[in-house]
């Protein structure tokens, strides 16, 4: 009797998890920039940054991700926060540039950045009773002359980041700082802008 009535509880337990898995989840995270730099640069050339382009293919630019069964399959329902992704890891980019020291200018500038989304994923490592979460967001960056129109600077970026618990702010703020770190301390990139 006592095994029904767990195989019972577990059977509930597991359709009440699977459903929130097939609906949407808002989330507001009030990304805050919080970038450490070290060895700030001075005399780069000019610098704009393009919007970002979300080239994951979802309908809604407000979609993180999808969500997972137990079974780290994508379901249908999916995490979405209050404005489109691509603008609040712009918002990160642009502190992380700015705090570096990098000449950031609208209009006539000498070179563009262009990124582009790739992938923003995350893998979930249980413990015994809490568990980690790892964010990974990956853009592929393009660094433009807008004088000879070449592209001096290509790189594809990881911006990763693990957390404990399931704190949703925490864990994409933290990748997207972590994206910002990875690209103003990419020498070759560094390099092209002092050029």
């Amino acid at each position: 009797m006592k095994r029904r009535i767990l195989f019972g509880i577990g059977v509930v337990s597991l359709l009440l998890f699977q459903s929130c898995a097939l609906t949407n989840s808002i989330k507001t995270i009030n990304y805050v920039p919080n970038v450490k730099v070290e060895n700030k640069l001075s005399g780069t050339k000019s610098l704009s940054l393009e919007e970002l382009k979300d080239g994951r293919g979802y309908d809604n630019p407000k979609i993180i991700f999808y969500k997972k069964n137990l079974y780290n399959q994508q379901m249908a329902g999916a995490y979405t926060v209050e404005k489109p992704l691509a603008e609040i890891v712009r918002q990160g980019l642009l502190k992380g540039l700015e705090d570096k020291g990098v000449t950031l200018i609208n209009t006539q500038s000498n070179f563009t950045l262009k990124g582009t989304i790739q992938k923003v994923d995350y893998e979930v490592i249980s413990g015994f009773f809490s568990g980690d979460i790892i964010t990974n967001i990956v853009v592929k960056f393009e660094l433009v002359n807008n004088e000879t129109k070449k592209i001096e600077w290509m790189d594809i970026i990881t911006g990763k980041d693990k957390v404990r618990g399931a704190h949703f702010d925490k864990f994409i703020s933290l990748s997207i700082d972590n994206l910002s770190k990875q690209l103003i301390e990419n020498q070759s990139f560094i390099e092209a802008l002092k050029n």
